[in-house]
């Protein structure tokens, strides 16, 4: 049973450091690749955060209730016994539990607190990794260049699939919208808007693509003419990992008017 108990506890005080981690992941649209390593890499990254944070709090505290009589202090000898219920001069489970009994919403709150500012110097982690200071921590950095942190501009996709009839092999051209990839930096999705099909064709001196006037909007039928739906607001395309051969990024600068963008906006 205590050991039961101390297993709690511990978990409990290494919560700040697993919310630390879901807070590095959120502002990713990738796989979580940031300081690869295994499973006992993870655990150190998270005994490490854990015990920062709580040890700030602890030292926060300890300097608040002796300035504030009103603020309960931290039973340090308490804390110890909670792990170590078992030694002889360690504090029973009777006076534990009326301490945490007496002081249950300073607890709650402390516990609140260490999970919360776990959760937040995560995320904010993991939005400096996106944006680029904190951009060496992440395995492939080059996938961060395709987000455009402030929308001043587009990422165009050519996308060579594996789908080949003869010497044609179909290719997809269309805005980046959102994407994923794997722990290796090999792509797991795309999303297109704005899709076009066309081929690629391997000729005997050089291979060529179809002509732009001939490329098919997705939804766009071989005689040109779009399917008839008046309440359609919006197309994209999902292409899945293991149909991409290979795929070129371009990233395109947006320089509007404010007439432009009140009709781009209006559209």
């Amino acid at each position: 049973m205590s050991l039961a108990w101390s297993t709690v506890a511990l978990l409990v005080l290494l919560l700040p450091g697993f919310l630390f981690f879901v807070g590095l992941y959120l502002p990713e649209r990738v796989s979580r690749d940031v300081i690869p390593g295994g499973t006992l890499t993870q655990l150190g990254g998270v005994v490490l955060v854990a015990f920062f944070i709580n040890a700030l709090l602890f030292a926060v505290h300890a300097s608040a209730c002796s300035a504030w009589s009103w603020l309960p202090c931290i039973r340090f000898d308490y804390a110890l016994s909670t792990f170590s219920p078992d030694l002889k001069d360690a504090t029973s489970l009777t006076l534990l539990a009326q301490n945490i009994t007496e002081n249950r919403w300073w607890v709650l709150a402390y516990f609140v607190g260490t999970s919360g500012l776990g959760l937040f110097v995560g995320l904010k982690t993991g939005q400096l990794i996106v944006k680029g200071p904190f951009r060496f921590l992440a395995k492939h950095s080059w996938i961060y260049d395709l987000i455009d942190a402030d929308g001043g501009s587009l990422t165009l996709a050519y996308v060579l699939t594996n789908i080949r009839t003869d010497n044609r092999i179909l290719m997809y051209r269309g805005f980046l919208q959102e994407y994923c990839f794997t722990p290796e930096g090999k792509i797991s999705y795309l999303v297109l808007s704005g899709c076009s099909r066309y081929y690629l064709k391997l000729e005997s001196k050089k291979p060529i693509t179809t002509a732009a006037k001939d490329w098919l909007v997705i939804g766009q039928s071989s005689n040109g003419r779009m399917a008839d739906d008046n309440e359609k607001q919006w197309s994209i395309m999902v292409i899945e990992g293991e149909d991409i051969a290979n795929v070129v990024f371009d990233r395109h600068a947006m320089t509007l008017t404010n007439e432009e963008l009140s009709e781009l906006e209006t559209a």
